[in-house]
């Protein structure tokens, strides 16, 4: 069960990040929602939105790691 919601998560999440990376405009809850965070987003430009595989986000945890020591 775990693992199903993981995997929904990270479906949804990069369903989201691809949202916000377009233009379209559509009348629907999600839509207006997505709307929102881009405006949130607008008012701060040292936000960026990015989906990022798992082993994307391990390779640079373990280059800041060694970076750190």
């Amino acid at each position: 069960m775990s693992l199903l919601e993981a995997i929904r998560f990270a479906h949804d999440s990069s369903t989201l990040v691809k949202a916000l990376s377009t233009q379209r405009h559509e009348a629907s809850e999600f839509y207006a929602i997505v709307y929102a965070i881009k405006n949130q987003l607008s008012l701060n430009c040292n936000f960026i939105v990015k989906f990022i595989r798992q082993q994307t986000n391990m390779t640079i945890h373990t280059l800041v790691r060694a970076a750190v020591s």
